[in-house]
Parts: structure tokens; C-alpha cells; sequence
């Protein structure tokens, strides 16, 4: 990760703002990956 050690040394509205960053991100990818799977098994 870039900047880890400045963004956990930051305030702690700015590590909440990261996690949910992160876990947004999680989600998203989770979204795109189910997305493509049933594109998958729908051309099959």
C-alpha cells in the first residue's frame, strides 16, 4: 500500500475514511467478479 504508514499516523477521521475506502472497493470488485461470472455461464 502507498502512504499506509502516513494515513494510520493521520487523524482517526482519516483511517475511518480509508477503511471505507477499502471496503468499498471490496464490493466493488465482488460486484464486478459475480458480473462476469454470470456473463460467463450465460454464454455457455
Amino acid at each position: 500500500m502507498v502512504n499506509s504508514s502516513f494515513i494510520s499516523s493521520h487523524s482517526p477521521l482519516n483511517q475511518l475514511t480509508y477503511l471505507m475506502f477499502i471496503s468499498y472497493l471490496a464490493r466493488v470488485f465482488d460486484a464486478v467478479i459475480a458480473v462476469k461470472s454470470n456473463l460467463d455461464s450465460n454464454q455457455k
